[in-house]
This record gives structure tokens, C-alpha cells and sequence, in this order.
């Protein structure tokens, strides 16, 4: 009787445990030495960084500008993408197509993106209050 009360119990731990190992919350020693040297070289006035490994990448946590921001590194302290917390007016050519293409929608959130290959704004549109897509535009207003 108790192993039908144990079983459960022991599964559900071991499914926790299991999904959790994905996402670690890190201390900046834990880092790569060459991530965190390609952060710090990228950012070098960043402040407030909290280090987490997403899989198999290196994420950095941090205010820029007096921005929040995070920084992604693959282990080879390669620079993926850094996303920013967007304040200010978007370009004509995206208020235009968001104003008219999805207009329907509700504007979550907006960050400015940069990648090596390009940079563009990401929103959060919601509908009906439930987060319904993710859009990429660059500034020139084309959906990527």
C-alpha cells in the first residue's frame, strides 16, 4: 500500500529533476573563461550579470544603458545573439506593418534583437489576452 503512495511521489522527482537540468542558474566562475571574456569584451560597461546555461549555450542576464539585456554565448564563447529591452519609437515601415497587418493585436512586448547576420525588432502580440505569436521584423518593416 505505502509503494502506491511512494511511486508516484518518486516519479514526479525524478520528473522535476529531469526538466530543471536544461536551465542552471550559474556563478560567473562557473562560466567558460573564454564566454566570459567575450562578454565582458563585448559589455564592458554592463552591470548587475547573472550567468545561466540554457542546454548546451551560455546566457548573460544584465543591464546595458540602463536596459535590461541578455547576452547568448555558445561554450566557445561564440556570440549568438544579444536581445535588449526596447524603449523609444519603432521606424515608420514597422509601425505600418504592425498597424495594419496586426492590428488586431495587443503588444505584449518589444526588444531589440542583434545577431551576427542582422538585427530586428521581436514582439509578443497577444490576442484575447493569451500570448497568440512571436513576430520579427527588421527596420525596415520586412517580417523575417
Amino acid at each position: 500500500m505505502k509503494a502506491l503512495y511512494i511511486l508516484p511521489l518518486l516519479l514526479a522527482t525524478l520528473f522535476v529533476s529531469t526538466s530543471c537540468e536544461q536551465d542552471q542558474d550559474l556563478l560567473e566562475f562557473q562560466v567558460p573563461t573564454v564566454v566570459v571574456q567575450e562578454f565582458k569584451e563585448k559589455y564592458p560597461d554592463a552591470t548587475y550579470a547573472e550567468w545561466e546555461r540554457v542546454g548546451t549555450k551560455y546566457k548573460a542576464d544584465f543591464r546595458y544603458d540602463g536596459r535590461e539585456a541578455e547576452a547568448w554565448f555558445d561554450k566557445g564563447g561564440n556570440w549568438i545573439r544579444t536581445e535588449f529591452e526596447f524603449r523609444g519609437t519603432l521606424p515608420e515601415p514597422v509601425q505600418q506593418l504592425i498597424t495594419t497587418k496586426y492590428a488586431r493585436y495587443e503588444i505584449d512586448s518589444v526588444e531589440w534583437v542583434e545577431t551576427p547576420t542582422g538585427n530586428y525588432y521581436q514582439f509578443e502580440l497577444e490576442r484575447d489576452g493569451r500570448l497568440d505569436r512571436t513576430l520579427k521584423v527588421r527596420e525596415d518593416g520586412t517580417e523575417i
